[in-house]
Order: C-alpha cells, then structure tokens, then sequence
C-alpha cells in the first residue's frame, strides 16, 4: 500500500504507515486497539525525543530523523550530497574509523542502516535491550561526529556511482526515475536522489561539511526508541548524549512551487527487457491536504488487493496484465498518484484505455458501500499489522512527527478515512484524475522499439510464546499460539512439496498448484475468495519455495472464524479451472522471462544448475519454459490429491484467539482434506564436482555479477549452524568480504553471502557485483577471504559478534505473527519440533571458534564450487 509520504531511496523503499485507530469512528467500533501510549519531549536544544515502552520482545529499535532530504539541497541540488553524506556518516569519526564502528556494532549483536528520502535522512539501528546505553551511545558518535576522510570519500564516491549504474540496470528503478522527471518540470522531486554523476562528480569534502554544519542540527532532528526499556533511564542517556549537541540557526530552503500541467505527457524508453511495464501519473496532494483520505480511498479501491477495480478487470477476466497496482504518493510537497503495470508489449495501448475506462466510469457510477467499507478495513488491517515491529513503530512515529509536527498524526488519517463517503471519492477521481494532469512512462523491450523508431522515422517475546499442539483424525498437525498484544490472527499452512518434489519434466508443477488454489473453488470464484478476505481487512496468498508449499492467511481477530471456513474450502475443494489455469501458465511464462531478465536472478540460476547438475535444486521454483508450457490439468489435480493430504500438513495458528476456539473452528474447518499417506521424495545422489566449475554469461547491462557456490549442509544437518555464523561473518558492513572489497577498494555496492538449505543438501552462495573491469579482482579477493578463513584466518572476535548478529535477528524475526507462525510450522513439517525456535540461541552460543573453521574446510572445497560470471554483452 502506498500511503502518503513518498519516500523512494536507493537501497530499499520505506513507505510511512500511520494508519491509528479512531475512537469515534462507527466502522472500528468493535475493535480494541490500544492508544498510542508514546511519550514526547523536546530537549533545550531543540531536538524532539519520542519514546515508546514495547515490552514483547527484549530487543529496541531506534530511529533518528533528520530535515535534509534532496529536495531540500538548495545550492547542491541534483549533487545527491544527502545521499552521500549518508553514507559517509559511517566511514568513521575523530575516534573511530569505519572498520571499528562496524564491528563493535555487531559485537553488541545489533544492527544499523540509513536511508534517503526526497524530504528526509533517517538513520536506525536495532540490538538486544541490554546492550541498548553503549549503542544508544554509538549511535549518537556516528552521527555527530563524522570525519569525512579524504580517502573515504573518494572510495564511496565510487560505490555510489556503482549504485547509479544498478539504477540504470534495474527496471523499476529505471522507470521510477523517468517517471518522476517527467511529471515534474521545476520541483527538486525530478531530481534523482542519488544525483546526476557530472554534479556529484563535481562534489568535495569541504562541500560536505558545509552541508552538514547546515542540516544535521537539534532543531531539524526527531529521535525515536521504541522497545523494552525504562525510558527514564534511556531519556538521561539521550539528554548526555544527543542533548550535548549545540543548538544552531537553521532555514528550510524555499522550493519553488511546481506549476499546474496543462497537457498530458507522455515517454517511452528501450530496455533490455522481455515484458512491457508502464506507469501513469496524476498530481495529488500533500500530505497535509484534507484530500489525502478520499485520494487514499480511491488508490485502494482502484488498485490496492486482488478485488480491486483494476485487478479484477486487466487481470482476471482481461488478462491484459500481469501485475497492476495502484498507490497515492504525498510527501511533504504535492506528490502523484500512481498507476503501475506490466503487461506484454502487443497489450501496451490497450491497457491504458482499460485503466482511463475504469477511472471514468469512477468519476460518474455511485460508489457501492460495500466496496467503500472494504478499503476502510483494509486501511486498519494495514495499521495493525504495521504494528508488530518495534522498527515500524518507531519509523511511523518519526516520520510522523516530522513531517506533520504530530506524532500522532496517524490517528487523524484514520479519522479521515473513515469519514470519507462514496461522493468524495467520485470528487477526488473528477477532480485530481484529469487527461491534462496525465503523465505516462512506458519501457518496451528493445528490439521492439527498434522496429517502432524504424517504422516511424526510418508481544510478548517469541520465546515466551506458549505453543499448543493438536492433531486432527485426518492427520494434520494444528499449532496454536496465542498472543493477544495486537488483534490480529495469522495463518500459515505448510505441506512438503515445492522444488524437492519435482524433476525435469515437471518443473513447476508445485507452484502452479500452490497459485491455483485461490482461483477458485467448488463455491467461490477467484474475484469472491479475494474479495471476501480484502472486504474484511485480510489478505491471503499462496507460495512454492525449495522444500514447500502452502498458504498464509492474515485477519483482524473479530474475522477469524470467517477466515478459517474460508482457507478450508480452498485447501479442500480448488476448483482448477481449465481457463485459469491456461492464463496463470501465461503469467508464469512472462515470470520466468522476467528472471532471465534480471542480472542476479540469471547469475544464480546458471550456478544452481551446475552445483546441483541432478538434484531438483538445480531447477528454479517458478519452473523450466518447456516443462511449464507441458504440465496439465490432471497432472497437478494428481499433484495436489498427493501432497495436500492430512499427514503432510502443517497448521500454525498466532494472535489474538482463544486456543479453544481456534482448535474447534479450524476442525470444522479442515474436516475436508483427506487423510491419505504423502508421497516420498525421491532419492537423489550428486556426483562429485571435479574441480572448479565456471560458467559465463553476457548480458544487456552495465554491471558485472560474481557468484561463487558450494554445497553445504541440510535441514537436519548440525553443520547448518556454524555455516550461519560464517555467513554472517562475511556479510554486512562489519564482514569480511565488505572489509576488503569495498572498504578497502571501492570495488562493490552490493556483495555478501547467502545459503539455500535443502532437506539433504543446501548451498552456499558468495556474492559481489562490480565494475565490469574489476569482475576478475573481484572474484579473486572473495577466493582469498575464503582461504583466509578455512587457514583459521578468522578470529573469535568475528564469531562473537556473528552469534550476537544471529541471536537479536532470530528475536526480531520472530517479532510478527506471520512470522511466528510460519517459523514454528516450518520445524514441526520438517521434523525439527514446532519448538526448535526456543533453541536457537542456544544452538548459536554454543559453537565455538574451532567448530566455524572446521565446517569452513567441510564446504568450502574450492575444487568442487561453481562459479558464474555475468559481465556485460559489449565487454572485451
């Protein structure tokens, strides 16, 4: 759901939730959501202090935001320079250099990230809560005092500019940026906020600094902790630290005011893509703008969920479409409403028509009730389950506080939204979804613009969650966990399948089956399965992994037993329609496209396909184009008859519901799935790798991917632990391969290390994108880490912080029901213990040094690896 505040950066997106629930609204009546219970202070310098108490997991999260965005930049606008010192706020300060922030950061078992937006810099960090003084303390060291060494900067420089390639390289991406500087010709938000390389080229230290003394003042700061802590201890930390700083002058560079467009505007652009992807635009509002909460509405009602108006009519009775959505974008400027698609390129002129169609008829046919109902209760489910992480909280509160100078703006939002009736939606979409205020970006694949140009011109904390364990006559097993800190209820059902089960010939087959069914059942269509769910505030969905199928289901607690009686009549009675079926396979298809189109998804799967040359792990779970393109109705009816039996069944219930009552209801509910014997897996026997095995790639972009991979150990193996903590030692800002390839380089933005595990078998996966002219050095330097550490290069210190890093990412992943449930399914499927969660830590603390280097000279064999190489097609 896109809401309100924009905020596009360059590693990831974060989208501002504040969704609070309303007292005097009718419609959330019967819900008991709990008050803000934040407490907020301004210090004498002028820093505003939020704090919240969330006792349901013994971790914090704090976020520190600041009013410089790079719309904000004035004299260096177009440089990225917010972006960039960013960046540099970790490179070290008068006492520390980058290395030894890093690692004494992950000593503490936390974690620290940054991102930048249009309007804002916000800066969090996550750790255990008694460890929450020093690193509140480090915290406020790394931002108050950076260095901006010489040689850091010009060593970041250079990542950055590796980052604005990967924009170039990413579709998405791509496409955002035309489209932002397209629909705005004079506001700063055309700008990209990473910057044009010749201005930031341009950039210098001192520029930095100046910039820095500017922005980064009390004043122009909020600061959040949200967790389990005494907040009068953690305020007399905050006043000593934060509150030391000086308190300055400061302004709001004054941004002109973006004129209103007249005519719509239109782009199309080459890519090296398979599929078309187009957005359209629209100029909205602010985030202060009363008409925030119809636009809001008409977005969800437009676009947001499979029973919305777009969806049910581009891509289920059209099939036009292979994804469309739809979101209202406010930052603290007037943003745009945004219409998003993929599609293939024959389809391009006659999507938009449908979507112009489809907003027309917004604009004069009364709105039903029931539909305007259904996107308020997806507006409070979306809040609630916001609500799980002390991160999400703590970056609601902030960005809240802010941008609106009210903390608590989230509960006005609601109030607005509730009040919103059927005639302000048709007002909003007559009044802001105008032709003239139209502006489309499309890609097309590139050949086909090639002949186009030609044809024109020439809670409480997971651990003390209390699981119970039921078995139903059919044979599956229901885990029940109730946790009442939010009212809210996840499903997860898990069966054995996925990857594992298949071969060759039927690759695919578990994910086509796991999507089908939701499209429909013995009662109920496509449209009605998800337009029960979403008019209720939940979502459904289904997924196919390496060693898995299943559903996840997630409901407001008063809609419960609704849901059950409806996930039973989907596991129990699909209908697996012919003509769906023959439409999801298309999708699948252009999915599978889609993939080969991607750098780091095409490198992967020419590796798997070496490293498990025999062995369904070798295949991808969206399946092969010849194995897809051939599985049949009655293959995956035979498919699902054998796998979605009672005994290969996982049920994991978490949230706010009496066990009882979830016991009685999912029984009634799943009284229908068969009670019948799974299918074994195959037994499959790899051959020794005899040597290093290379394959290469050319592909159609400007950066180069290095993969390089070994079999490792399987879900049951011990060995999988230690292999953790080497992936975390060799991962993130403190890790080895970060240390030597871009710490000390500047050769890599992106690298690490990942492990796929697999019922016998897993992998391990190193990882690096660079420059193509660099790819070689690139590659030898991870060999060399490796080595380094199978010699027992690797030290205690380095295992210490990788188990603390391990230990507070188990705790915080375990924060949500969703999660919670799909983790303790999960074990119990595989044969772990539903419980196998309550002994991690343990299983974690108990390695020591000499077990790590063993397990290293285990796997890391580098004459039996794969390594893939993707370099870029005009490379010599």
């Amino acid at each position: 759901m896109l809401h309100r505040a924009v905020i596009i950066i360059t590693i990831s997106v974060i989208t501002l939730t504040a969704l609070f629930f309303s007292p005097h609204a009718k419609l959330y009546a019967d819900i008991d959501l709990a008050q803000n219970l934040a407490a907020k202070t301004v210090l004498r310098n002028g820093l505003t202090v939020i704090l919240k108490e969330d006792h349901r997991t013994p971790t914090f999260a704090a976020s520190l935001f600041i009013r410089a965005g790079s719309a904000t930049e004035g004299r260096f606008t177009g440089s990225g320079i917010t972006h960039l010192i960013e960046h540099m706020i970790f490179k070290g300060n008068s006492t520390q250099d980058a290395q030894e922030i890093a690692s004494q950061i992950k000593s503490y078992g936390a974690d620290i990230g940054a991102y930048t937006t249009y309007d804002y810099t916000a800066f969090k960090i996550e750790g255990p809560n008694d460890n929450i003084m020093p690193l509140l303390g480090i915290f406020y060291d790394i931002v108050s005092d950076p260095k901006f060494d010489n040689d850091e900067f010009e060593k970041e420089k250079n990542v950055i500019k590796q980052e604005m390639q990967f924009t170039q390289d990413n579709p998405a991406k791509y496409l955002s940026r035309r489209l932002w500087e397209t629909a705005y010709l004079i506001h700063p938000y055309r700008n990209p906020i990473i910057g044009y390389e010749g201005i930031f080229d341009r950039l210098t230290p001192e520029d930095l600094k100046a910039y820095y003394a500017e922005t980064y003042i009390p004043d122009k700061m909020v600061l959040v902790v949200v967790g389990d802590f005494d907040p009068g201890l953690v305020k007399n930390e905050i006043e000593k630290t934060f509150g030391s700083l000086p308190r300055k002058a400061f302004s709001i560079p004054a941004l002109p005011q973006e004129p209103r467009q007249l005519t719509p505007r239109y782009k199309e652009a080459p890519y090296a893509i398979s599929k078309s992807y187009m957005r359209i635009a629209f100029h909205s509002v602010d985030l202060r703008d009363p008409d925030l909460y119809a636009l809001d509405t008409l977005a969800i009602l437009l676009g947001e969920g499979n029973s919305s108006i777009l969806y049910r009519n581009l891509r289920h009775r059209q099939n036009l479409v292979y994804d469309i959505g739809v979101g209202n974008y406010t930052p603290f400027y007037p943003g745009i409403f945004l219409i998003s698609a993929a599609f293939d390129p024959a389809n391009k002129d006659r999507v938009k028509e449908e979507i112009l169609r489809d907003i027309e008829k917004l604009k004069t046919s009364p709105l039903k009730k029931k539909d305007l109902k259904k996107a308020k209760n997806q507006v409070l489910s979306s809040y609630i389950f916001s609500r799980q992480t002390q991160s999400s909280q703590a970056d609601d509160l902030g960005a809240s506080q802010l941008l609106t100078q009210d903390m608590d703006f989230s509960r006005r939002y609601v109030e607005g939204v509730s009040a919103v009736t059927p005639h302000d939606v048709m007002d909003a979409a007559k009044k802001y979804l105008r032709p003239e205020s139209m502006t489309t970006v499309v890609l097309v694949p590139s050949a086909i613009k090639e002949t186009e140009e030609k044809a024109k011109a020439h809670a409480r904390t997971a651990q003390q969650r209390t699981v119970i364990k039921k078995t139903l006559r059919n044979g599956i097993r229901l885990l029940i966990t109730e946790d009442k800190s939010l009212p809210l209820v996840s499903v997860r059902v898990c069966m054995m399948g996925g990857l594992r089960a298949e071969d060759k010939k039927d690759n695919g087959i578990s994910n086509l089956t796991a999507d089908m069914l939701l499209k429909g059942t013995s009662s109920h269509t496509e449209e009605q399965v998800y337009s029960m769910v979403e008019s209720l505030g939940g979502a459904i969905s289904t997924y196919s992994s390496n060693n898995t199928l299943g559903l996840s289901l997630d409901i407001l607690a008063k809609d419960a037993k609704k849901g059950f009686i409806l996930l039973g009549e989907v596991l129990s009675h699909p209908r697996f329609d012919k003509k769906k079926l023959r439409v999801l396979k298309e999708r699948v298809l252009a999915e599978i496209g889609l993939l080969e189109d991607d750098i780091f998804a095409s490198t992967e799967k020419r590796l798997r396909a070496k490293l498990f040359p025999n062995s369904p792990y070798g295949m991808i779970s969206k399946g092969r184009r010849s194995s897809v393109e051939k599985i049949t109705r009655r293959q995956i009816i035979n498919f699902y008859r054998s796998h979605c039996v009672g005994s290969n069944i996982v049920v994991s219930i978490c949230g706010d519901i009496d066990p009882k009552k979830a016991y009685k209801w999912m029984r009634s509910s799943l009284k229908g799935v068969r009670k019948k014997k799974p299918p074994r897996l195959k037994d499959v026997k790899l051959a020794d790798i005899d040597g290093a095995v290379e394959v290469n790639k050319k592909m159609d972009k400007q950066q180069a991917v290095a993969m390089i991979g070994f079999r490792s150990a399987g879900i049951k193996d011990p060995s999988r632990y230690p292999l953790q903590i080497l992936s975390s030692a060799f991962s993130g800002g403190a890790g080895r391969l970060y240390t030597s390839i871009r710490h000390k380089k500047g050769l890599s933005y992106t690298l690490g290390a990942f492990g796929m595990t697999g019922m016998d078998t897993g992998s391990f996966i190193f990882y690096a994108a660079t420059a193509p002219p660099n790819i070689d050095i690139v590659k030898d330097e991870i060999i060399a880490q490796i080595k380094k550490v199978c010699d027992g290069g690797i030290t205690q210190e380095e295992v210490d912080s990788a188990k603390k890093e391990l230990i507070v990412k188990h705790e915080v992943a375990l924060q949500t029901a969703g999660s919670f449930a799909l983790r303790t399914a999960l074990d119990e499927l595989y044969g772990l213990g539903f419980d196998s969660y309550r002994h991690y830590p343990d299983k974690i603390k108990g390695l020591n040094l000499q077990e790590v280097i063993q397990a290293a000279n285990r796997y890391f064999t580098l004459n039996s690896c794969v390594i893939s190489i993707t370099i870029p097609k005009n490379d010599d």
